[in-house]
């Protein structure tokens, strides 16, 4: 990710991302901007069926809790965005 920013701040491309990012890869100069009428991605995770590990079952059933949650906003409140963003073209 952080290259990915780099190259974006550098005014060398755009991105897309899940909502969720902004709230971990806050950066001066770097905009989120919500994307009207497209679908959601689908997010998946996969682990061995041959190994019985305690930590592998308690990652797999707490990634089931939060995903039934909905936790992800699907819109950035103006407030969240920086008024000083550059947004690459």
């Amino acid at each position: 990710m952080d290259e990915c920013f780099e190259a974006i701040l550098a005014g060398r491309g755009v991105a897309f991302t899940q909502a969720s990012t902004q709230r971990y890869y806050q950066r001066p100069g770097l905009a989120f901007v919500p994307v009207k009428d497209i679908p959601p991605s689908p997010l998946a995770i996969a682990w061995r069926n041959d190994i019985d590990a305690a930590p592998v079952q308690q990652f797999v059933n707490t990634a089931r809790r939060l995903a039934a949650m909905d936790l992800v906003p699907t819109t950035v409140s103006p407030d969240k965005m920086s008024p000083k963003a550059t947004l690459a073209r």
